[in-house]
C-alpha cells in the first residue's frame, strides 16, 4: 500500500504519522491484519517472494513475523497450519507462534 499525505516541514502531520506507523510496524495488530486480508489485500508478512526492479525476477523473501497461516484462515476459512498458544508450542519445522499459528518465522 502507498500512503500520501500533506507534510509540515517535510514530515507527515501527527495524525498521518500515527496512521502510517500502524502499517509500518514489524508485527501488525491482529485486527488491522484481518481488516487488510478481508479487503483482499496480501499483507507484507504473508509474502514469500519479491522483485527488486519492477517486473524483475522473483527472489525469496521473508519477514520477522510471518502471517501466511493467518492469511489462509481469514481468506479461505481454513488452514493446514497447526495452532499454537505461545512459545515452545510448535514443531521444529515451524518455530514461531504468529497470530495463533505455527510459522517458519
Amino acid at each position: 500500500m502507498h500512503f500520501y499525505t500533506r507534510t509540515e516541514s517535510g514530515l507527515p502531520t501527527a495524525a498521518a504519522g500515527a496512521l502510517v506507523s500502524r502499517f509500518a510496524s514489524a508485527k501488525l495488530d491482529q485486527e488491522l491484519l484481518q481488516a487488510i486480508i478481508e479487503r483482499h489485500l496480501v499483507p507484507k508478512c504473508a509474502m514469500k517472494v519479491k522483485r527488486t526492479p519492477e517486473m524483475g525476477p522473483l527472489s525469496a523473501y521473508s519477514t520477522e513475523s510471518a502471517c501466511g497461516c493467518f492469511l489462509d484462515k481469514v481468506a479461505n476459512g481454513a488452514t493446514s497450519c497447526k495452532t499454537c498458544g505461545g512459545p515452545g508450542d510448535f514443531p521444529a519445522s515451524a518455530p514461531a507462534c504468529n497470530y495463533g499459528y505455527c510459522e517458519s518465522l
